[in-house]
């Protein structure tokens, strides 16, 4: 929720540095949803039993990975509102 509260904050602002700032946060996020997804490969392998959680789990990974994208993409138009430019962060 910080990532997206701070992707706002960057937007409604104008602040370029926070935005630059919050969009390195979600390369944390894409780093955690890798070691969810080697984590849960290795119990499949380990525990077949335990498909359904891990499906389930794999869902919601793959969801707050993408919530970090979108707030990377507000990032992305806070810095165009304030020079007019348009970054790939």
């Amino acid at each position: 929720l910080q990532i997206l509260r701070d992707a706002m904050k960057a937007y409604l602002n104008g602040d370029t540095g926070l935005a630059h700032k919050t969009a390195e946060s979600d390369e944390k996020l894409d780093a955690l949803h890798d070691e969810i997804l080697q984590e849960a490969h290795r119990t499949l392998l380990s525990e077949p039993e335990e498909v359904d959680k891990l499906t389930n789990i794999l869902f919601i990974n793959r969801f707050i990975e993408r919530f970090g994208d979108h707030a990377r993409n507000i990032c992305e138009l806070a810095v165009y509102k304030a020079i007019g430019e348009r970054v790939h962060l």
